[in-house]
């Protein structure tokens, strides 16, 4: 491994990073990590600790700190993981990063509703909003992946292809696990932690110019939160 060693964070969670390798694979340097299904009891402490064997695997290996990449929830894990171990980071790159789960799908409904109303959507939604909360969160993302279009506006401008590619790999079970995936995120909301500010060097974040789950004015608060000191790039695709 060279100094210029990435290694991956895939979103999911607990999900895999086979569409990126399709995607990513003329990119040297980078490690792919596939996320484990470890302790259905309580799998985000053993997540969370599974990220940090391997980023220690990959600072042994390159002789120095790696370089973060992480999508979507992975930026919560590379988030945690610069923060706790900032000399094992050399650098931090968010891509559409999401940090409030409830709070990203909340956004997609509203942007869906927004474009095609409906009463069971509208229902679920509200009943979040007034009572956040794994019972609540749940209803309202089974209607949203109910909705036949929703990756298309999940994904945003995506191209067909690619949207039917990524449709077709959360078909693998390799690829996401539904219930993994919802234990994991009930998981992470009952027992995460927010460390902050040990982390100082460079920080990007990027979002996508019409991202329904993770628009920059929902998700800058957060960033700013987790690293006060360190003036943060961001970029749009």
């Amino acid at each position: 491994m060279s100094t210029n060693t990435i290694l991956f964070v895939h979103g999911g969670p607990c999900s895999s990073a086979k569409f990126e390798r399709l995607h990513l694979s003329h990119v040297n340097d980078i490690i792919w990590w596939d996320q484990p299904r470890e302790n259905p009891d309580n799998p985000w402490p053993h997540l969370l600790s599974a990220a940090m064997q391997k980023l220690d695997e990959c600072v042994q290996a390159c002789g120095g700190p790696v370089h973060l990449l992480t999508s979507s929830f992975g930026a919560q894990i590379g988030a945690n993981l610069a923060c706790s171990y900032p000399e094992k980071v050399r650098s931090l790159v968010l891509l559409a990063p999401v940090f409030d789960v409830g709070a990203a799908y909340a956004g997609l409904a509203e942007a869906e509703l927004a474009a095609r109303p409906t009463d069971q959507l509208s229902k679920v939604l509200k009943g979040y909003r007034s009572c956040p909360s794994v019972e609540t969160l749940w209803p309202m993302v089974g209607q949203l992946f109910a909705i036949p279009h929703i990756f298309e506006r999940l994904l945003g401008e995506l191209n067909r292809t690619k949207v039917d590619q990524f449709m077709a790999l959360l078909g693998d079970a390799e690829m996401f696990d539904p219930h993994f995936f919802q234990i994991t995120v009930n998981s992470f909301l009952a027992t995460r932690e927010c460390i902050l500010g040990r982390y100082t060097g460079p920080v990007t974040a990027i979002f996508g110019r019409a991202d329904s789950l993770v628009p920059i004015s929902k998700t800058a608060h957060e960033l700013q939160m987790r690293f006060p000191q360190e003036p943060i790039a961001k970029r749009f695709f």
